[in-house]
Order: C-alpha cells, then sequence, then structure tokens
C-alpha cells in the first residue's frame, strides 16, 4: 500500500525523470548553438507543459489511442455504481474498446451480450470459439477479452473494456473484475503514475510504428516486405529497454496482489467468481489463434500491457527472414504470474482455519501451500525469462553499435576528417554511458522479475484496509 506522502514523492521523481532528457537535449543544443540560457529555459517550458499534459491528459489520449467509446448499459452502470459506493468513490465512466466487426457492434448491452454469446454456440462451446476465430482478425485487441483502468485520480476515472470481456464473463465475475479495477482506482496517486507512465513510455515505443510507416511511405518495401519490418525492428530494440525500465521502476507487481485481495473483500470475502474471471481470461488470451496475436500487438502498445487486468501480449518472436528475433513485448510485462494470483486468493479464507488446526502462523502455512508444483514452475519461469532477457539484451546492444558507428561517421563527415582521438573519445563515452544505463536495467527488470514470480505475499487485514483516495 502506497501513502499519500509516499505517492506524491513518486510522482515527483516520475515528473524528474521525464524531464531530464528534455533538459539534457537543450543544454546539448544550447552548446552547439552557443545558445545555452535560451535553450535552457526552453526545454525547462517544454518539460513543464509535458508534465502538465501527462498529467491532465493522459487519460483522455489512451481513451482516444483505443477509440473507447462510451458504454450505454444501464444494469452495469448501476453495479459500478453500487460497487463505487462500497468503495468510497465517485462512479467512475464506463467505456468499451471500438471495433470494426458487427457481430460485436450489436451487442451494447448485457441481454445483446448473452444474445451474441448464444448465436457463438452457447458460452464455452465450440462453436462460441469457431464464431470467435472468424472475427477476431478484423477486431484486433477488442476481440481478447480484457480491462483497464485509467484516470487522473479518484474523481475523473474510467474503466475500459473490449467487447469480448462483456461476452465472456457472467454477470458475477464481470462484478469481481470490476471491484479489482475499482480497488486500483482508489489508490489515486497509483493510478495517475500508471497512467502517466502508459502514454510517456507508450510514445518511446510508438517510434517503431512510426518508423515502419515512414519507411512504407518512403519507398521501402510493402507491408509485409522485410525492410520495414527490420526499421520497425531495429527502432523498437532501441526504444524498448528505457521504455520498459521505467515501467518497472514504478509498477511494482504487489499493486496486482492488493488490488485482487481489495476486490474480493469489497464483494464479500469470496474469490471464486474472481479466480473463475481470471481462468477464462487467461484461456482466452493463450489460446488465441496467431492471427489474434499478431493482430493484438500491432494494436496494444506494449507499454500499456501494465494496464490491463492480465497481461494481454504473449508473441515473444518476430521472423525475419527465417530469423527468430525477440519481440521485445516480455520484458514490459509487470504482472505476477496468473496461477500466483489465484494461489494467494484461494488462501485467504483458508489461513485461520490452517492456523487452529495445525499450529503453524499464517505465513509458514502459505509458504508451504505454495511450494512444490508452484515453486518449480517459478523457477522454470525466472531461468526462461533470463533468457529471454539477455537475448533482449543482446541484439538491442548491437543496434546501439550500429547507432555509435553512424555517429562516429556522421562526425567524420562533417569534420571531412577522420580524428582517431576524437572517435576514441566518442566511443569511450558512449560506451560508458551505455553500460552503465544497461547494469541498471538489469538490476531493475530482474528485481520485479523476482518480485513477480515470489511467493504472494501474505496480506493481513492492515493491507487490506482501503486508503484514502488521495493516497
Amino acid at each position: 500500500m502506497v501513502s499519500g506522502s509516499a505517492g506524491s514523492k513518486r510522482l515527483m521523481l516520475l515528473r524528474i525523470l521525464l524531464a531530464l532528457p528534455l533538459i539534457l537535449g537543450g543544454l546539448i543544443l544550447g552548446a552547439i548553438a552557443d545558445a545555452r540560457i535560451p535553450m535552457l529555459v526552453l526545454s525547462l517550458i517544454f518539460a513543464l507543459l509535458l508534465s502538465v499534459i501527462l498529467h491532465f491528459f493522459s487519460d483522455r489520449i489512451l481513451l482516444r489511442w483505443y477509440r473507447a467509446k462510451e458504454l450505454n448499459d444501464e444494469h452495469l452502470k448501476r453495479i459500478v455504481s453500487e460497487l463505487a459506493m462500497k468503495a468510497g468513490i465517485k462512479t467512475p465512466k464506463l467505456y468499451v474498446i471500438a471495433e470494426s466487426t458487427s457481430a460485436h457492434e450489436k451487442s451494447s448491452s448485457r441481454s445483446s451480450n448473452r444474445g451474441a454469446r448464444d448465436s457463438c454456440g452457447g458460452g464455452a462451446g465450440a462453436g462460441r470459439s469457431d464464431c470467435c476465430e472468424k472475427c477476431c482478425v478484423d477486431c484486433g485487441c477488442a476481440a481478447i477479452p480484457n480491462v483497464f483502468s485509467a484516470g487522473r485520480d479518484a474523481e475523473h476515472a474510467s474503466i475500459v473494456m473490449t467487447p469480448a470481456l462483456l461476452e465472456l464473463l457472467d454477470e458475477n465475475e464481470l462484478k469481481a473484475v470490476i471491484a479489482h479495477e475499482l480497488a486500483h482506482i482508489r489508490r489515486s496517486r497509483e493510478l495517475l503514475i500508471s497512467t502517466m507512465i502508459a502514454v510517456s513510455a507508450g510514445m518511446l515505443t510508438a517510434l517503431a510504428t512510426l518508423a515502419f510507416w515512414i519507411s512504407i511511405f518512403t519507398g521501402t518495401g510493402c507491408e509485409d516486405d522485410p525492410a520495414p519490418n527490420a526499421i520497425r525492428l531495429f527502432v523498437l530494440s532501441l526504444v524498448s529497454i528505457p521504455a520498459s525500465v521505467l515501467i518497472h521502476l514504478f509498477v511494482p507487481a504487489m499493486r496486482e496482489y492488493l488490488a485482487d485481495v481489495e476486490g474480493v473483500h469489497m464483494l464479500g470475502g469470496d474469490a471464486r467468481d474472481l479466480i473463475s474471471a481470471m481462468e477464462k481470461i487467461e484461456h482466452a488470451i493463450t489460446s488465441s489463434v496467431p492471427q489474434t496475436a499478431e493482430k493484438v500487438v500491432e494494436i496494444i502498445n506494449p507499454a500499456h500491457a501494465h494496464m490491463f487486468f492480465i497481461n494481454p501480449l504473449r508473441t515473444e518472436t518476430v521472423i525475419l527472414l527465417d530469423w527468430h528475433l525477440p519481440s521485445y513485448y516480455t520484458i514490459f510485462n509487470t504482472h505476477p504470474p496468473t496461477y500466483a494470483r489465484r494461489s494467494l486468493l484461494s488462501q485467504e479464507k483458508e489461513v485461520k482455519t490452517k492456523e487452529v488446526k495445525t499450529g503453524r502462523s499464517a505465513d509458514e502455512e502459505e509458504a508451504v501451500a505454495l511450494s512444490g508444483e508452484n515453486s518449480k514452475n517459478m523457477r522454470r519461469r525466472k531461468e526462461r525469462g533470463g533468457l529471454r532477457i539477455a537475448k533482449h539484451f543482446f541484439y538491442s546492444f548491437i543496434s546501439y553499435m550500429l547507432v555509435l558507428f553512424m555517429l562516429i561517421v556522421m562526425d567524420t563527415f562533417n569534420r571531412k576528417d577522420f580524428d582517431f582521438k576524437r572517435s576514441a573519445a566518442i566511443f569511450i563515452a558512449y560506451m560508458f554511458a551505455l553500460v552503465t544505463f544497461y547494469i541498471f536495467a538489469v538490476l531493475v527488470l530482474r528485481r520485479n522479475a523476482r518480485n513477480a514470480d515470489a511467493n504472494p505475499p501474505p496480506l493481513r487485514p492492515a493491507h487490506l484496509i482501503m486508503p484514502d483516495s488521495r493516497s
């Protein structure tokens, strides 16, 4: 749980980190143009303007990013209003991610959603799966069941759902998922920080898509040709690690555990509906056809993955000229494993009984319950995660070496002469900065990976007291 003062300090640190590149860039340009003071003042103005825009408009940017439309479902609004009253916050606005498929556009209310589900084969059957596969490529992320919340505080918050979520879950499961999102909204500082990070880091990763389309429009190839995709992957390898480090610095895995448990307590302590919703959404994401997964990663910015209820991006590699290269999407994942979240929820009602029967403390019981197969899965996951991170950093290092080579070449052409000492100084300074950043990035990513894969922390009543909406 983040107190009000701690949340304010983290928010101030985030603003400083976002302003530093602008200020340093202004100082460098000022030194080159021999106008240090004017460029410094200009960079400070831009940094302040960026901070204001991110604070007040980050949620609106995300809504426009996913073409979210306000959901006009009175029954669902009444459910959210009742849960928001229990949480002690203002009822957030409800939005649904827009889609192009008419099969889903007809389902704007709960009753029509059930009708669409029946027409697909009635629930989780094969008929429904076949129907979803027909429209998933056109729908993109709208065909994947998920939800996220955004806003600058509890008074100005929104819950954004996909149409597939409304079709997949029954009413009780949907209540449990909404309660989870309201628990996030209850922590206003955390909500603002995650929303600001999603937009700021998302702008970095969006440069890869921008480079892709610029390469197409400038004649390097068509959408399926290797050249534009190689350019996109090259830019992504440059920007993904700084963006992911920014996310991992400010988005701890603990927030999902707390939101899960607080959401369950908001509904009276029964975790079965939330566990069932997790299982359904996880299954829908992991079992989606390859075309759906490819479409989802094209639409969902990887820097937004931490916003969603369950990580929507599962594509780990991309194939380019028969080369299996890292997609860089896995390093953006801040969610704990879904099985660890289910384990924590399934034990919430068993802790007190076990203390009486066995005499063990609650902490010891939770450690025993999460040992065995779960711990083996966690070890395997950490080993695989380490290999994936190493592969990401290897290809990213190659990309940064190409940038260094281009810098030296440009400097040589600008001076019209090759100066070995000057080039060596550029190389040493560049490598020092790059290695220092890589060491810091590895420490941050590994720390968060360990925290996410570790046993779920024992949560006592002190953790579950809902904080003031300003915290």
